[in-house]
């Protein structure tokens, strides 16, 4: 938060660091403070009673002007903690289960603190579905009702915004073609006019149809390449002159990508924020892991080197000589490249393998040195090339090289000191090229060192809970350790951390029932293809008769993509109502359909086991077609279970199961939605039943009427009628 010196007589803040003008400090509308009030605001010495007051009159105004809203205590009493958190520069971590409303918790805790304090709030999610939600929806009502002069904005990583000069370039060399379907061409043409008016920001998500990843790319801004204000077309930028409109905000609604990758760009991507609401912030660690994760095959170094060359043939306002100081370098290092590779192809034993993961816990010595001196050669030669280069096309193909050798530095270096106590490393022979692979699990570390600013750590899934006996309070779940596999992840482990559970307000043992069948076997790891295949008929036989207990209105979540492909097929021959598939649709368009059409199927994978929304009757049968757990030959995950294995714990409980009873949880939740959706659920995995964890996942799990026969599950369908549309 900025340091402040004192008011001026114009009622100005002034910062003590830089001398500058700071925005004033102010209640939010809806809140009338008293003078005494006023007083503790300039002195950042608000009170309890104030802070909670602010959020009491924010949600009693938001009831006032909406005739039949219904408060949730628990809702405003989350928000109360959040806004006490921030404003105390404190911690929290809160699990608020569905029902009990979080993302308007947060956002008037946010908004409050942000005109308390004059600064800027961060609120990161982990789905694109959720963060569309809650700048297309959410903070609009905020707006609406109780700050007409908010200001905020959407926040993406650069690849999702237009970029003029590639544009430019790709129609000019017919780049497009067999890119994108003839009619689609003036259709975008007419889009990019609306960002050269100013009337768009020239995001992907404002154009009002699909675009083909494979000419978005050819059109989307790269940051490597992007030459900045030496661009011709900078003082129109619509990238830029949206990172303007940031500084301008108030609240900045982005995902953790991109606040993982602006820490690890040294906080140069976003503005200077005060605070940071991390929701879904159970998948923030496996987010982090994917970021810090260094990739590079054995043959990019050959494309990089036709490129280069394609390059300077063309470019003939630079010297023999500079010429020559970048392809001798470039020569040699192809040449060690590819000997590093096959040195490695070697010593994995991998040479005669097509695909293949191993782990690399022992090596031999193989030096990188040769590499890392001529990819510093390339980026010194590069950087005095960039300096002089005035023309914009060459400068962006330069700057791309250059922050390619950049990163391939760090990987070629991670690949001469290895650290096996806070590194893995491992290789991957995908269609006969090796790739190899350097992860920094030191996660925990790292945010302790960039995330300085407090963090309010959110979901309806963030604790595990390792026992079959239900506890008898919020206390004792927190007491006993219920974020303890959360906060391994994280740096949440403080005096100064807000921990808090609020439990759903529904009652599901009226709203839904759970089906395990008892005699549906899963195969063992491995097990011969014929008995995978009989398990395969046998399960997809199942889904369909649950389908046809409700006539539709079904969800069916999957764990791998073959299955739901197989699913699809099946399904779509054999029932009489519509099926979509996520993967022949894509995700967007499949929920797009079956939203629209209550009485149809649709079929997804990971990403539709959590961040999916669908209330309401269209989504009366949920079914779960097997746990998810984490690969174990994971890389990431082999390394991590080895670290709690050498300081004495047991990986399988404290990583294995809590992972899987959070996918579990989140895919239970798509089922009941809000106080009138009624349902059941279908979790096809006996494992539940018979293996010691299964009472440790069902214990954390809603408890709901189990039944484990599907004759039982159809009678108790046609007595209770909870597949009916209940009457309006």
């Amino acid at each position: 938060m900025s340091s402040i010196n004192n008011l001026n007589e114009d009622s100005i803040f002034i910062d003590q660091d830089t001398g500058e003008e700071l925005p004033e400090l102010k209640f939010p509308y809806w809140y009338k403070a008293t003078k005494e009030e006023q007083k503790a605001l300039t002195n950042g010495s608000l009170s309890d009673t104030t802070l909670k007051k602010i959020i009491e009159d924010a949600f009693q105004k938001i009831a006032d002007q909406l005739p039949g809203y219904q408060t949730r205590q628990s809702q405003i009493d989350m928000s109360k903690e959040l806004l006490l958190s921030m404003y105390k520069y404190r911690t929290a971590i809160i699990e608020a289960a569905t029902g009990v409303g979080k993302s308007f918790a947060y956002l008037i805790a946010s908004v409050s603190f942000a005109y308390l304090t004059a600064e800027k709030v961060y609120i990161s999610t982990e789905t694109k579905s959720l963060q569309m939600q809650l700048f297309e929806k959410d903070i609009q009502f905020i707006k609406k009702y109780l700050q007409e002069d908010l200001e905020y904005s959407l926040t993406l990583g650069s690849s999702n915004y237009f970029c003029q000069i590639k544009y430019e370039d790709t129609f000019a060399t017919g780049r497009f073609l067999d890119l994108i379907d003839e009619d689609q061409v003036e259709p975008f043409h007419d889009w990019v006019k609306s960002i050269f008016k100013y009337d768009l920001e020239g995001n992907r998500f404002e154009y009002p149809s699909n675009i083909p990843d494979g000419f978005w790319s050819t059109v989307a801004r790269d940051s490597d390449s992007c030459p900045s204000m030496r661009c011709q077309f900078f003082a129109k930028c619509n990238y830029f002159r949206t990172k303007k409109k940031w500084q301008n905000s108030r609240i900045l609604i982005g995902n953790h990508h991109l606040l993982l990758y602006h820490l690890l760009n040294e906080k140069r991507t976003l503005p200077q924020y005060a605070c940071v609401v991390l929701d879904e912030a159970h998948g923030f660690a496996k987010t982090g892991f994917q970021i810090f994760t260094l990739s590079y095959s054995a043959t990019i170094i050959d494309d990089k080197q036709k490129q280069l060359e394609r390059t300077l043939r063309t470019a003939n306002h630079l010297p023999v000589e500079l010429k020559e100081d970048l392809l001798d370098p470039m020569g040699e290092l192809v040449k060690d490249w590819g000997q590093l590779f096959s040195q490695w192809e070697v010593q994995l034993d991998l040479t005669f393998t097509e695909d293949s993961t191993q782990i690399i816990e022992k090596h031999k010595e193989i030096s990188s040195d040769s590499i890392i001196a001529n990819l510093e050669a390339l980026r010194a030669t590069l950087s005095d090339v960039i300096e002089n280069e005035e023309d914009t096309q060459f400068l962006a193909i330069f700057k791309s090289l250059l922050k390619f050798f950049e990163q391939a530095t760090r990987f070629a270096k991670s690949f001469n000191r290895f650290d096996y106590d806070k590194f893995v490393y491992w290789a991957e022979k995908r269609k006969g090229t090796l790739h190899l692979f350097s992860c920094n699990l030191s996660l925990g570390e790292l945010l302790k060192e960039w995330l300085t600013e407090p963090v309010m750590y959110t979901s309806a899934t963030l604790g595990y809970w390792g026992k079959s006996k239900a506890p008898s309070s919020v206390a004792e779940l927190i007491t006993n350790g219920y974020f303890n596999n959360f906060e391994i992840d994280n740096i949440t482990q403080s005096n100064k951390t807000t921990k808090k559970v609020y439990f759903s307000p529904f009652n599901y043992s009226k709203k839904a029932a759970l089906f395990i069948p008892e005699d549906l076997e899963l195969p063992a790891w491995g097990s011969d293809e014929n008995i995978q295949q009989a398990y395969e008929s046998e399960l997809l036989t199942l889904v369909e008769k649950i389908i046809n207990l409700s006539k539709g209105g079904s969800l069916v979540l999957f764990t791998s993509k073959y299955l739901l492909a197989k699913a699809y097929d099946y399904l779509e021959e054999r029932l009489a109502m519509p099926v979509y598939s996520q993967l022949k649709l894509g995700p967007n368009k499949a929920l797009d359909h079956f939203r629209d059409d209550e009485n149809s199927v649709l079929l997804g994978t990971s990403s539709f086991w959590q961040g999916v929304d669908i209330s309401g009757h269209g989504l009366r049968n949920l079914i779960i077609t097997k746990l998810m757990f984490t690969r174990p030959d994971d890389p990431i995950y082999q390394a991590r279970s080895k670290q709690i294995e050498n300081r004495g714990g047991k990986a399988f409980n404290e990583l294995a199961l809590p992972t899987a009873s959070q996918m579990l949880r989140q895919a239970f939740g798509r089922l009941i939605r809000n106080e009138t959706d009624k349902g059941i659920v279908s979790i096809l995995d006996n494992r539940l039943l018979t293996k010691f964890y299964g009472k440790l996942l069902m214990a954390n799990l809603p408890q709901v009427r189990l039944v484990t026969k599907f004759n039982e599950l159809k009678a108790f369908c046609e007595k209770s009628g909870i597949l009916i549309k209940d009457k309006k």
